[in-house]
């Protein structure tokens, strides 16, 4: 499990094939407040049978786009 959580440190991703939901495939990058450890995760799952892997690399930036929009800007979202 260390090699494992190393390599999607390294990677900035995390990447799952049918371990949560079965046919489907899960992306995950962090949302973090500073660069300590992550307070979260933003999360794309996509239904098996519609995963084409040549838009990983899309998928990947779109999802670290918005979680650094969380990241910078967590007054936006708050509804207190």
């Amino acid at each position: 499990m260390a090699a494992e959580i190393e390599t999607t440190r390294h990677k900035g991703f995390a990447f799952s094939n049918g371990e949560k939901l079965p046919d489907s495939i899960g992306i995950a990058v962090p949302i973090r407040l500073s660069e300590e450890r992550p307070i979260g995760s933003l999360t794309l799952t996509i239904p098996e049978s519609r995963f084409v892997r040549s838009k990983l690399k899309a998928y990947v930036e779109l999802l670290s786009d918005e979680a650094g929009l969380l990241s910078t800007h967590p007054h936006r979202f708050d509804r207190r």
